[in-house]
């Protein structure tokens, strides 16, 4: 047996942990560029370097500690304040966090080779040049002790002696938090031990921190005892201490007032800036990391448990058998447990996609020239993980078209009364079982006109259709192949290039794409999306004794023909609502083309009515089934030129049901008016 231990069983955890402190070191930089003067995004770069580099340390990855060590000094140079915090400075620790991504993924996978040298001098250069431009005694920088201590504290300084609680299990977090509680009262000047030794753990629990302030020392100790899990935190006397001399003595800023909350609340991190946050305990959080392939065929293996189970009930209806029947209704329970927690874990925040895009922004913002505010909300809005990885390729064209067409260069917005920066917003709500994603710019919006004056001469509307097609309908002309009313060509093109491949992707997953737009005002692209791919509710329906099933997210209400005011416009039936909208009637036949001459629905007993945006439809069929979940399955190649249809299901009985695609049947609705 090998005395080597073989790292390979833990090269993928490394793998998944790094990629996860990559993202933490890249959005601690995008929030150090907004606000240069807050260092606690440097704090979060040092810690998730440092836990890289430890890492991989620990499996051998040794370019790999060395490119992330070279990042730490540079980032030391911010944290002393030796050089400020610059787009260029945030520009090569971003393009080293990309060298250290591709170096990771060379070293623990073997994918294409990696030289970090060049990376590692550059990162060098701009270290040794922050040190050699520093004075002695740079106003405003920290201060840097002296060897020598003495027994008596500088003036201004005050010592606080720590002690974090034995049952903590990350004294180093809790430590950090200290530190950070006490940069906003004043100047954290000399700590013992150490402060990187703080940082790792090396300390046993107990530490003493000298602060420059103007603030009574025992308003410190208060704000610092109410940390959680801070045991104690006492001033230490001047003749009882040895405080290093600061090389110099000019009082710092104070950027926070001490919080009154923290002097009459006992437990409250939140009250001492966003960072502090309750770290919770292992027994907390155990996760188990699982391949995506296993949730698929576990996805895979409860559709098919859901079809068995209802072929059970319908077996059970027409056996009057008290045993069986709860039987049965004991498997239902059982088996909607187990599918809702195995739908659930295949469910994940859309923020696990987002967070990818405020560098993609920060960066295109930088070479177009534009000073872009990129806001994200929503970001605990949750899918399923198919449908987010699906939607990614949409998000960077709606992105990128929004940054490089939508805003407006800043003398352009200043001319329109308009901030220079312009805004950028990704968010995720939830409408019922769908998901709606936006992007939205508050740039120049679209010409209507001029895209339909494009859409006419191409030929894909004639010009004396104006007055009946919507501006909603004619913006949608963008996302035609090809169509674009650019001008000119840059790197991102047009409105128009990648619309169709957005709208495609989208429609693909069972989606729509509506575009809002005011002239001057911005514009505003709304993915609407279905929760999950795998598994949904649906409504049966019987027409022309087939059955078919509708997704019951697009079903408003049920009601009997005899009970509704049926009436015609322009030779086809309509039907009048209670809200007073007109919306257009026809059978299930004729929509599916079973029955092409077939117009009206005087023979149907039932009307479902549907909603899809801002649409509304209304659909005669011969009967109702019921309320069902059922379980997708895709089409085969035969059908591949029929719409309408977005899959199929196995029922109870065995038989299959075609399932009907809502977006298709509003298109078809609006090509038959």
């Amino acid at each position: 047996m090998s005395d080597e231990l073989d790292m390979g069983a833990y090269r993928q955890v490394f793998l998944s942990e790094s990629a996860e402190y990559l993202q933490g070191i890249v959005d601690a930089l995008l929030t150090l560029e907004s606000d240069p003067d807050d260092l606690e995004p440097v704090e979060a770069v040092f810690r998730a370097a440092h836990s890289l580099k430890g890492m991989s340390g620990t499996m051998g990855y040794e370019r790999t500690a060395s490119l992330t060590h070279t990042m730490e000094s540079l980032m030391d140079t911010v944290r002393k304040r030796e050089q400020p915090v610059t787009g260029d400075l945030i520009d090569i620790v971003l393009r080293a966090t990309d060298t250290l991504r591709d170096l990771i993924n060379f070293e623990a996978s073997g994918g294409a080779e990696v030289d970090p040298e060049l990376m590692v001098q550059e990162l060098r250069e701009h270290t040794e040049a922050a040190h050699r431009s520093t004075p002695a005694q740079q106003p405003g920088a920290p201060v840097v002790a002296s060897a020598e201590p003495v027994t008596q504290a500088p003036e201004g300084v005050v010592t606080l002696a720590v002690a974090i609680e034995a049952a903590c299990q990350l004294a180093s977090v809790r430590a950090y938090m200290v530190m950070k509680r006490l940069r906003q009262l004043g100047e954290v000047v000399a700590t013992t031990p150490s402060e990187q030794e703080i940082d790792e753990g090396e300390f046993d629990r107990t530490f003493t921190v000298s602060v420059r302030t103007d603030r009574p020392g025992e308003k410190l100790a208060e704000a610092v005892r109410a940390i959680t899990e801070v045991e104690s935190a006492s001033v230490v006397p001047a003749e009882a201490r040895e405080v290093p001399v600061p090389a110099a003595a000019s009082p710092a800023p104070v950027e926070a007032p001490l919080s009154a909350a923290a002097d009459t609340e006992p437990d409250r991190d939140a009250a001492f800036g966003r960072a502090a946050k309750a770290v919770p305990k292992l027994a907390d959080t155990q996760t188990v990391r699982i391949a995506l392939t296993h949730l698929d065929t576990m996805v895979d293996i409860v559709g098919e448990l859901v079809i068995a189970r209802s072929r059970l009930e319908n077996i059970t209806d027409r056996i009057d058998q008290h045993d069986l029947t709860q039987a049965v209704e004991e498997v239902h329970r059982i088996s909607a447990e187990l599918q809702r927690e195995v739908m659930q874990t295949r469910m994940v925040p859309v923020g696990n996609t987002f967070n990818r895009f405020p560098r993609m922004v920060r960066d295109l913002a930088r070479d177009l020239g534009k000073d872009v505010a990129f806001e994200v909300d929503g970001v605990d809005i949750e899918l399923d993980r198919t449908v987010l990885d699906e939607i990614v390729e949409p998000l960077v064209h709606l992105l990128r078209n929004s940054l490089d067409h939508g805003l407006e260069n800043a003398v352009d917005r200043v001319a329109a009364g308009k901030p220079e920066r312009g805004l950028v917003r990704l968010s995720a709500a939830r409408e019922r079982d769908r998901v709606l994603v936006t992007v939205a710019d508050d740039g120049r919006g679209m010409d209507v006109e001029r895209i339909w004056q494009a859409a006419v001469a191409r030929g894909l509307a004639e010009a004396g259709d104006r007055a009946t097609i919507s501006d909603e309908d004619i913006l949608l002309f963008t996302c035609t192949p090809g169509f674009s009313t650019a001008v000119r060509a840059t790197k991102v093109s047009g409105r128009g290039v990648g619309m169709d491949v957005v709208r495609a992707k989208v429609e693909q997953l069972g989606g729509a794409l509506a575009i809002r737009s005011r002239p001057g005002r911005g514009t505003e692209f709304v993915l609407s999306l279905p929760l999950t791919l795998a598994i949904i509710q649906a409504l049966l329906v019987r027409s022309s004794e087939h059955t078919y099933a509708i997704p019951l997210g697009a079903v408003t209400e049920v009601l009997a023909y005899d009970d509704l005011p049926v009436g015609t416009v322009d030779l086809h039936p309509v039907l009048t609502l209670r809200d007073g909208r007109v919306v257009p009637l026809d059978t299930l036949d004729a929509i599916v083309g079973l029955d092409e001459e077939l117009r009206s629905p005087v023979r149907s007993r039932n009307i479902v009515l549907l909603e899809w945006g801002e649409s509304a439809r209304a659909i005669g069929v011969d009967g109702l089934v019921g309320r069902q979940e059922i379980v997708i399955k895709p089409l085969s190649g035969i059908f591949a030129g029929v719409s309408g249809l977005s899959g199929a299901t196995v029922l109870g009985d065995g038989s299959v049901a075609l399932i009907l695609d809502p977006r298709a049947l509003f298109a078809t609705g609006e090509g038959s008016r």
